[in-house]
């Protein structure tokens, strides 16, 4: 009786810190440490001056990628096609989408995006093989 009572106020306790009205709604703290690509003899890419390269933001990018919540049926990640392993390519000839189903084309390798440079000339970073995203949103 005497353990049950204690594991009550316990949880009841911890409910109440939790919902203290003080504390911020997120309590995150974001790095903003730049992170530093280590290009080698590249040479610096152009990048978006209101999405700063920070390390908080190339781990979010890397939880992201392998993140299978995203997909359309929650179980395919970036990653299962993108392989990090094949230089972030896919070795089948037509990619597997959810449910199993098969594309129609391969999955675009996704190594030095940074430098890329859209087919019109500009630095806009197109996605897919024939440049027609820009952004995933």
């Amino acid at each position: 009786m005497m353990r049950r009572g204690f594991s009550a106020l316990s949880v009841s306790f911890l409910f109440l810190i939790g919902c203290n009205p003080e504390a911020p709604v997120d309590s995150a703290e974001l790095d903003s440490t730049p992170h530093v690509l280590a290009q080698g003899h590249f040479p610096n890419p152009v990048l978006s001056e209101d999405n700063p390269l920070t390390e908080s933001g190339v781990a979010l990018g890397r939880m992201l990628f392998h993140e299978k919540r995203l997909s359309g049926d929650n179980t395919q990640a970036c990653a299962d096609c993108h392989s990090q392993a094949q230089n972030f390519s896919d070795v089948s000839v037509f990619s597997t989408g959810i449910a199993g189903e098969e594309g129609t084309r391969h999955s675009m390798i996704l190594s030095n995006l940074a430098w890329h440079v859209h087919h019109d000339g500009s630095h806009v970073h197109g996605f897919f093989w024939d440049g027609r995203g820009t952004h995933f949103a």
